[in-house]
């Protein structure tokens, strides 16, 4: 990476997150993309063309966590998609209007003696289209101005559904966390976090150790020392018994 930066003269500099409880949550946004362009594309290679309308869909679709899509907490509106405006082809008008030269006619007119009004003919807008197109320009901004001044209340009722939705995920997820307690002479390992030395990608190993548990503390922490004799302060801890059985099982089925 250094090598590709420096040859192409590209400055790049490593920070750590500002705010690093939001991580989750755009890996979140980044999986329901994926799920989204997995059923669009036929071909991985062209998963870009189809990006725009993947976003398209999500931004414009209400979100439980919020309650509101997220085109109306960013502008205040919600946003006219193309089925709401439906624009006639000009291919379709052109195929249905072709009289067949053998006839002089086209085959609806010599069965039904009418002609055939074809759907791009008949524009049929949605409901919010043809409400807003009756409005006059100072009714419009009237509108578009009383929807921009609720727009900070539908951003707090956002905040507040979201936080009621994370507290529902969480007590579901903490129904099946079973308590772990260790106790000073117990091997352990320790998880290796996303921003410390050790991480080398996503095939690189996620514990290391063992550690030897020389005093729990209050409040979860736990004092460990290697095989050099040097303390620290661990919270995420994994017993090596679980490790060393899973190791035995793997073993004895291959």
């Amino acid at each position: 990476m250094r090598s590709l930066c420096k040859e192409f003269k590209i400055n790049h500099r490593n920070s750590t997150a500002y705010s690093a409880q939001m991580n989750e949550a755009v890996e979140a946004v980044n999986k329901n993309i994926k799920r989204i362009l997995r059923k669009m594309i036929d071909n991985h290679k062209h998963w870009h063309e189809k990006l725009p309308f993947a976003l398209l869909g999500y931004r414009t679709t209400i979100r439980t966590s919020t309650g509101a899509t997220s085109y109306f907490l960013v502008y205040g509106n919600e946003c006219v998609i193309p089925a709401e405006v439906e624009i006639p082809s000009v291919t379709i008008i052109k195929d249905a209007e072709l009289i067949r030269t053998s006839t002089g006619a086209m085959p609806y007119f010599l069965v039904y003696g009418n002609e055939v009004v074809i759907p791009a003919e008949v524009e049929i807008p949605s409901l919010r289209i043809i409400q807003e197109e009756e409005l006059s320009d100072a009714k419009w901004i009237q509108a578009r101005s009383e929807n921009l001044a609720l727009i900070d209340g539908r951003r707090i009722n956002a905040v507040c559904l979201g936080q009621f939705y994370q507290t529902r995920i969480a007590r579901a997820f903490n129904k099946k966390v079973r308590p772990r307690h260790f106790s000073p002479g117990q091997l352990v390992l320790k998880r290796i976090c996303p921003n410390q030395d050790e991480a080398k990608g996503k095939f690189s190993q996620n514990w290391q150790g063992p550690y030897i548990v020389s005093r729990v503390l209050a409040g979860g922490p736990h004092t460990c020392r290697n095989g050099w004799g040097s303390l620290a302060q661990i919270y995420q801890l994994r017993c090596c018994e679980e490790i060393l059985h899973l190791s035995l099982s793997y073993a004895l089925c291959s």
